[in-house]
């Protein structure tokens, strides 16, 4: 228990030992950082300061720049004020010349649309009248196209007529033609029909007699045989 006692005790103090290395290291490496960290404030206070110089210097001259700019701005206002006043007056001026004219175009045109006015009824007058007599012209064409109109229309009826009996009389005529034809064929075939007839019994007369001829022909050679054996048995 003694020996574990003083190995632990020493375990213990040499925890100890090295948590105070430990901490003194990390005091150190924080003066350390506290230091870069200080040094890099007093750096960039210089910069900024710096800045801010070089920005006042920049805006005075930017000041300056806008007085001279402001000075060089009014000086043309001025310029242009009297330059334009020169101009209105130009105008002005322009204006009762050009008002003149146009009085005297006015005047002129007047004249000249009254001129054209009268002008333009005479011509409608004329216009007009062409177009009475036109119309006159139209309208007896018209009544005279209807009057041939109407006589061509009363021909084609009167032909359209002619044609309808021609054609109802060739119909009739055809039919009658037709009708010809079948009574003749008709005719033609019961002729056909009886000259069969009248050949069949031709024919048929000419084989009965045939027959009787070879009937009588074979009985008279018969009975002449009959005669020949009786002369030869007598």
């Amino acid at each position: 228990i003694y020996l574990y006692t003083i190995y632990l005790y020493t375990i213990y103090l040499y925890t100890i030992y090295l948590y105070t290395i430990y901490l003194y290291t990390i005091y150190l490496y924080t003066i350390y950082l506290y230091t870069i960290y200080l040094y890099t404030i007093y750096l960039y206070t210089i910069y900024l300061y710096t800045i801010y110089l070089y920005t006042i210097y920049l805006y005075t001259i930017y000041l300056y720049t806008i007085y001279l700019y402001t000075i060089y701005l009014y000086t043309i206002y001025l310029y242009t004020i009297y330059l334009y006043t020169i101009y209105l007056y130009t105008i002005y001026l322009y204006t009762i010349y050009l008002y003149t004219i146009y009085l005297y175009t006015i005047y002129l045109y007047t004249i000249y649309l009254y001129t054209i006015y009268l002008y333009t009824i005479y011509l409608y007058t004329i216009y007009l009248y062409t177009i009475y007599l036109y119309t006159i012209y139209l309208y007896t064409i018209y009544l005279y196209t209807i009057y041939l109109y109407t006589i061509y229309l009363y021909t084609i009826y009167l032909y359209t007529i002619y044609l309808y009996t021609i054609y109802l009389y060739t119909i009739y005529l055809y039919t009658i033609y037709l009708y010809t034809i079948y009574l003749y064929t008709i005719y033609l075939y019961t002729i056909y029909l009886y000259t069969i007839y009248l050949y069949t019994i031709y024919l048929y007369t000419i084989y009965l007699y045939t027959i009787y001829l070879y009937t009588i022909y074979l009985y008279t050679i018969y009975l002449y045989t009959i005669y020949l054996y009786t002369i030869y048995l007598y």
